[in-house]
């Protein structure tokens, strides 16, 4: 297991034994692990490698269910399951025409309108970075508004908290 996935399950299992103890039905929200083959199949599907980082989020949990409670990220966002990140970045890339290698992997319950990114665009300074995209803001790296990489905005610019704790981001 590499160090970054250590630091991902670690930052989980402490948010995991929180949200246990004091919201029951948010953890049950929590949905099981992507297998290897899933998170492959995603990649070759988006034609982009995710980050260490998210990648090993996945092998913890694909994504939340969507229902009262699941926004148990920062800004009641919650993480979007391997194939619902798929078609997000397809209509992304192909709709929009947005970037590719800017993943939305996660939103507000039901909103379709925005959310937040990692840059999964290798050799980019901001590889790994959290952002947040809109439908009619575009995309911009945390902290909102700089463009640039996001200066420990999360977890030291990460976006799974491979920084040693649970993600945190700037309300918004």
């Amino acid at each position: 297991m590499s160090d970054d996935t250590q630091r991902v399950a670690a930052a989980w299992g402490r948010t995991e034994t929180w949200l246990r103890e004091h919201t029951a039905a948010s953890a049950d929200l929590l949905r099981p692990p992507a297998g290897e083959a899933d998170i492959a199949a995603a990649e070759v599907a988006m034609g982009v490698e995710l980050p260490t980082t998210l990648a090993a989020w996945y092998r913890l949990h694909d994504g939340f269910d969507e229902g009262h409670g699941s926004g148990i990220l920062p800004s009641s966002m919650t993480m979007l399951p391997l194939s619902d990140l798929v078609d997000e970045y397809r209509m992304h890339t192909r709709d929009w025409e947005r970037e590719a290698g800017i993943v939305p992997f996660a939103r507000k319950a039901g909103d379709t309108w925005s959310g937040w990114y990692v840059d999964a665009r290798r050799g980019e300074p901001s590889y790994g970075n959290l952002g947040h995209w809109s439908v009619d803001g575009g995309d911009d790296l945390y902290p909102l508004g700089r463009g640039g990489l996001a200066a420990g905005g999360v977890a030291g610019g990460d976006c799974c908290g491979a920084g040693g704790g649970p993600v945190s981001a700037p309300a918004g």
